[in-house]
């Protein structure tokens, strides 16, 4: 592109941005007065002012002398795809003008609602065309090689969306290329999914008392500052951290030389709970806020990006050294008490400090633990604590607003809602997680009087509210609920509604196994099992991305994937990404407190060896079940991915657990005729004489749907040829039952014994297969062979089969041999009146050629 083009696109993109800030700034004005009317408009309220400040900021950033990048033309094409949805929203601000010149100029609230101008179906296009604004701002974001969210947009001050020039040399390609693989190769957790999530949960002016503070004030504008915020549990500590964040975000705009960097650390996230991934995350923001390159960092990337990960010193060298590019540097911390490096990261606070560096203001949060208090005491440079009047204010702001806008709270009088306001804020005493509970467990008053009963038995502190909690769980579902429980305090990493409802359904009452009777009808029922000790994070994903995912095809590996889906997991469940998580770190720590163990609740004490004892037999059996269904369907290269990659190992026990319905993978694989998918799994160690209780072995399963190759194949395999099943009997048995004389000669061939059980428990055989084995009695004694030969004949008789009676004592058979099981001789089982013309016809013959002397003395049975 040449200067004279670039600056054309340049000039388009400016354009665009500026038109978006008009737009939006003028939706905002018209729809703020409405914004309260209903919940989806609020949502879109507070979606359209992330995304006018999204506009803002690339605006300052196009401005600013100092600017370029690379990556200018992809980045321009994705703002330039802003460019429909933006004239969009100009048309809905045009078509609300007209209709506003009619009204007065200032609404009452009422009135307000009754001339709302956004209708449902406005507020869904629109919300739809927000999202795909900022859907392609993300985009542009990833040119940019930013992959901590979108909302780390506002961190960018020297990176830029737009450029004036393309003359960009090579050299400084290469830096760019170089930098994004520094970034990928940190590679921390996302810190904007908390603090997204949290100020969420806040309302607004919540923490304002912090933010007019005093201490914050003087933590800001001190040289080398460190501010401890602490409380117990439930206060509020998390809403707090967000307000500080987003307060010093918007100092740190107004200069490009301030960098802001910060941490949650998560009790739900093991990933969130690590000192070194804490560093790799504070180094990868402040390195996207500067141009400047951090020696440090180049040549720890030099050292250890091909063969190992770098100690936490070299990361904590490298942070002393981003601080320093900057003329202030705030770094926030939440929740220090979850951190399971706890004693680590004090230290590393306590080095941070000594440091002297006069441009580092830190400020953290967390209990005041005694390790904690040890530490920080003499390092603070100020500290607050939370239990004060002043979160009893945020307290009342939050609860005025639950009491109207929760749907059900929202329908009691004026008079009782100031009730339940009064009776909450007398016994919160800077309690955010107790009042949470409280309304929480009110919703579901269905009357006034219910309402009043409830309001004069609150529990007086959380713990009693948490052991309530647990009492109301209904009898028949208590061993769900304390499975829940387990997975989600010990869970490696966060789980969705479908996983965890999934662990529901392993039956652990003997060997592990998935039992689809167990499981629910709906993923979303767990979350009414234990209501009020976890909560919902919802995903973006959706269930058209999983349709999306399995494209439509007629080929027939597509439709078995399919298959294979629905059977191991429910289609509409499967798309329901969203996570369960305990609604607080209160929650956690109470279940597997001593308090809950020597209380009246005991039988919800988590203990961590059982947990994780659950979650690896969940694990395990879900793994089984995902190797049984793929092997069903015939997905070997699924099966493959499963043992290979996913440590679904075919020796294991789970893997051939005789208990799964259908048995073990490899009877699933036989069943199926996938040789291919059999091969994998003797290969991986599968056993290939486990057998099912009912049906035996997977050869059994094999010579029953009469798969020669497989047969043959699990025989060379080591398959026993001369198994014998109590109720299927032996392998001959079952090819003579199916009359398939190619496995009969195989099983023979590999030294397959002729029982004589064969002839007694067969039934009706053809006089080809019949002469086949008879053949193989020559091996054995002349009396033996007689005997099996008088056996094949009682049977014959039996069933009236007077072509096999007629080869039988042609060559041999006694005519009054009898059966194994019964002392009736073939005489008696085969004259009986139906058939006793036919039979003495049929002796008469065999009398005429001298071979034995007839003797019908026998009582002959009546017919049948």
């Amino acid at each position: 592109m040449d200067p004279v083009s670039a600056l054309g696109v340049a000039s388009g993109v400016v354009g665009i941005i500026s038109l978006g800030i008009s737009v939006c700034d003028g939706l905002l004005g018209y729809y703020g007065s409405c914004k309260n009317a209903r919940a989806d408009s609020a949502r879109l309220y507070k979606s359209m002012e992330r995304l006018v400040t999204t506009f803002r900021d690339l605006e300052r950033t196009i401005q600013k002398p100092i600017f370029k990048h690379t990556g200018f033309a992809d980045v321009a094409n994705h703002i330039t795809a802003c460019r429909q949805g933006v004239d969009t929203l100009q048309s809905e601000l045009e078509r609300i003008s007209a209709t506003s010149k009619d009204q007065h100029k200032f609404w009452t609230k009422a009135r307000a609602r009754a001339l709302y101008p956004f209708k449902e179906k406005t507020i869904l296009n629109l919300a739809g065309i927000v999202d795909k604004l900022v859907m392609y701002l993300g985009l542009a974001v990833d040119t940019l090689h930013l992959e901590i969210g979108a909302e780390s947009l506002q961190l960018i001050s020297d990176i830029n969306a737009a450029t004036k020039t393309n003359d960009i040399s090579q050299d400084q390609q290469l830096t760019e290329q170089r930098r994004l693989k520094i970034a990928q190769w940190l590679s921390p957790p996302d810190p904007f999914s908390n603090h997204n999530a949290a100020m969420d949960k806040r309302r607004r002016d919540t923490g304002r008392w912090l933010i007019d503070s005093a201490q914050l004030l003087e933590w800001r504008e001190s040289e080398d500052s460190l501010l401890w915020l602490h409380g117990f549990a439930g206060c509020g500590k998390t809403i707090l951290t967000s307000t500080a964040i987003e307060n010093t975000r918007d100092h740190c705009k107004s200069r490009s030389d301030f960098a802001i960097a910060f941490f949650y650390f998560d009790f739900n996230d093991v990933a969130k709970q690590k000192v070194y991934e804490m560093l790799c995350s504070l180094i990868c923001q402040l390195y996207s806020q500067t141009a400047i390159d951090i020696p440090g960092l180049e040549s720890l990337y030099e050292r250890c990006s091909r063969t190992h990960k770098p100690a936490v010193q070299d990361l904590l060298g490298v942070l002393r050294e981003s601080i320093s590019n900057f003329n202030d540097t705030f770094i926030i911390l939440d929740a220090l008490d979850e951190s399971t490096d706890r004693e680590v990261l004090l230290s590393i606070l306590e080095k941070m400090s000594r440091w002297g560096l006069k441009q580092l203001h830190i400020l953290v949060t967390s209990r005041r633990e005694p390790d904690i208090e040890q530490i920080l005491d003499p390092l603070v440079t100020n500290s607050i604590c939370i239990q004060n009047k002043l979160v009893d204010a945020d307290i009342e702001l939050y609860i005025r607003d639950r009491l109207k806008k929760d749907a059900k709270l929202s329908r009691w009088s004026r008079p009782v809602r100031a009730d339940i306001e009064a009776t909450l804020m007398k016994g919160a005493r800077g309690m955010f997680r107790w009042v949470v509970c409280q309304l929480d467990a009110l919703r579901k008053c269905l009357s006034l009087r219910m309402l009043r009963e409830a309001l004069k038995t609150l529990p007086e502190t959380l713990d009693e509210t948490y052991v309530r909690i647990l009492r109301s769980i209904d009898n028949m579902h208590r061993a769900g609920a304390l499975r829940i429980l387990q997975v989600l305090s010990h869970s490696a990493c966060p789980m969705t509604l479908q996983e965890v409802a999934e662990t529901l359904a392993i039956d652990l009452s003997g060997s592990p196994k998935f039992d689809p009777d167990l499981r629910l009808r709906e993923a979303r029922a767990l979350l009414d099992i234990c209501c009020g000790m976890h909560s919902e994070q919802r995903d973006s994903s959706s269930e058209e991305e999983l349709a999306n995912s399995l494209p439509s095809s007629s080929v027939t590996g597509n439709k078995r994937k399919r298959r294979a889906l629905h059977d191991s997991v429910d289609c509409a469940e499967a798309t329901n990404t969203a996570e369960v998580r305990f609604a607080h770190y209160s929650v956690k720590e109470f279940l597997v407190s001593e308090r809950l163990r020597n209380g009246p609740m005991s039988c919800y004490y988590i203990r961590e060896v059982e947990s994780h004892t659950v979650l690896a037999q969940c694990c395990l059996a879900l793994l089984s079940n995902a190797l049984y269904y793929s092997s069903r369907h015939g997905l070997n290269k699924t099966v493959l991915e499963l043992i290979q990659n996913h440590g679904a190992c075919a020796k294991g026990p789970w893997t051939n657990c005789t208990t799964i319905p259908g048995g073990t993978a490899l009877h699933a694989a036989v069943n199926g005729g996938f040789i291919d998918v059999v091969v994998s799994l003797l290969d991986a160690g599968a056993d290939v004489d486990a057998a099912h209780e009912d049906r035996g072995p997977a050869i059994c399963d094999a010579i029953r749907q009469r798969h020669f190759a497989i047969v043959e194949l699990l025989l060379a395999r080591g398959s026993d040829v001369n198994f014998h099943h109590e109720n299927c009997g032996s392998l001959l048995d079952q090819a003579v039952m199916i009359e398939n004389r190619r496995i009969i000669e195989l099983l023979l061939s590999w030294g397959a014994k002729v029982d004589v059980s064969i002839f007694e428990g067969t039934g009706e055989i053809s006089l080809e297969i019949l002469q086949l084995l008879v053949s193989h009695l020559e091996k054995v004694n002349d009396l033996e062979r007689f005997q099996k030969m008088g056996v094949a004949l009682f049977r014959a008789g039996q069933y009236k089969d007077t072509e096999n009676m007629q080869w039988l004592l042609e060559n041999g058979s006694d005519i009054k041999a009898s059966g194994v099981w019964s002392h009736e001789t073939v005489l008696q089982v085969a004259t009986c009146p139906k058939y006793a013309d036919k039979i003495r016809l049929l002796l008469s013959d065999i009398e005429a050629k001298g071979m034995f002397e007839p003797s019908f003395q026998a009582a002959p049975r009546s017919a049948p």
